[in-house]
């Protein structure tokens, strides 16, 4: 759908500083496209930003939901100016920061003034500015001192806090931008017509604690780009792309600005001490196979129900009771064994047992198989070990 653009023009006859007529009641106002931020895409460089103002036809190019962006591409009469940018290597907190925009019948530019607050925000795909950021200037720029363009504001969410539509922060003191240099090297793509989307790896962690938890594997989804990589259940990621990693959100910050297509280099550490480490690349994709759960067919022994405690010993993965003719019967599991260790057949000739200490250990690595995987157990029967 054409969306309105105003631009300088000469040769109208209103004065500089008179607004051009009020669109019509369907055509959406500067910078503003349907919960999403503009780019405009000009079609030559040059000229001055002088002159009244005339209304244009925008038309969607491309696409970015990872950062709420679209690319728009019109026809002026004459050649666009083209701002100066910053690099956000230059970026830093408490430098000045002015937000830019225009509402329906503005005679100028609405013009914000505040701070940078951070400059690793939503998840490292923004700026953070407090400078009253909200409808009236999603899309537009938000410029440094000199007028150089820091980056494009867009109404990211707040997730961790339980704001999800990017919307609930306007006029709070918190807004943000996403920078002109991340935005540049993708521009290509946007012009070709791609639609660019968050890039998925398919891990889950062990710890309850999404910040500050450990980035320990618990489950690595089947058909992922984590299983095609060789990821493991029990992988610790110490560093992505050469950025050391210590908590779950040290995975999140590197992972969350990457799109589908990018390949990522991960390293982790493997085994029982972490002692073994190993580097993998793995291709992200825009959406990852439906997960379909495997069964065993046992069922554990369950000592009593309680609260989940990091401090209490593991519940040993304990064979309760066998479903008849499951995979488990048929590989003549009992009640009473205990599985000690566990591996998926992989056809390497011996393939790396894992230890297995409890029921969590184990329905971690059978929730990143496929569906008809075979699985090498170690269990113990009458105090005698058994493969």
């Amino acid at each position: 759908m054409p969306k309105w653009i105003t631009a300088p023009n000469e040769s109208d006859e209103r004065g500089p500083q008179q607004a051009p007529d009020d669109p019509p009641a369907e055509a959406e106002p500067l910078g503003l496209y349907p919960g999403e931020a503009v780019i405009i895409l000009p079609p030559a460089s040059g000229g001055d930003s002088g002159g009244p103002l005339v209304r244009l036809v925008g038309r969607v190019v491309g696409r970015d939901t990872n950062r709420g962006l679209v690319l728009l591409k019109c026809d002026p009469p004459r050649p666009l100016p083209v701002p100066e940018w910053v690099d956000r290597s230059e970026l830093a907190p408490g430098q000045w920061a002015i937000a830019a925009g225009r509402v329906w019948s503005a005679t100028r530019p609405s013009l914000a003034v505040g701070v940078l607050s951070a400059v690793d925000r939503a998840w490292g795909r923004a700026v953070q500015t407090d400078a009253a950021i909200s409808p009236a200037n999603y899309g537009g720029p938000l410029l440094d001192i000199r007028g150089r363009v820091i980056g494009i504001i867009a109404p990211l969410p707040a997730d961790t806090a339980g704001m999800n539509s990017g919307t609930e922060l306007y006029d709070s003191g918190i807004g943000f931008a996403v920078p002109i240099s991340d935005l540049l090297p993708l521009l290509p793509r946007l012009q070709a017509g791609e639609e660019l989307s968050a890039g998925l790896l398919g891990i889950g962690y062990d710890a309850t604690d999404a910040i500050n938890g450990s980035p320990e594997i618990k489950t690595v989804r089947a058909e992922s780009p984590a299983a095609a990589a060789g990821l493991q259940s029990g992988d610790r990621i110490v560093a992505i792309d050469g950025r050391s990693v210590e908590r779950i959100a040290d995975v999140r910050h590197a992972l969350t600005p990457r799109l589908a297509g990018d390949a990522i280099n991960l390293v982790v550490r493997r085994g029982k001490d972490k002692a073994t480490e190993v580097t993998v690349t793995a291709t992200l994709v825009d959406r990852l196979p439906p997960w379909r759960r495997t069964m065993l067919g046992l069922v554990p022994v369950r000592r009593e129900f309680r609260a989940r405690d990091r401090t209490a010993s593991p519940e040993p993965a304990v064979v309760n009771w066998v479903w008849p003719e499951s995979p488990a019967a048929k590989a003549g599991l009992k009640p009473g064994d205990t599985i000690t260790a566990a591996a998926a057949a992989t056809g390497a000739a011996e393939p790396e047992m894992r230890p297995v200490a409890s029921t969590a250990d184990l329905a971690g690595l059978l929730g990143g198989l496929a569906a008809d995987s075979e699985v090498l157990l170690t269990i113990d029967r009458d105090d005698a070990e058994r493969q």
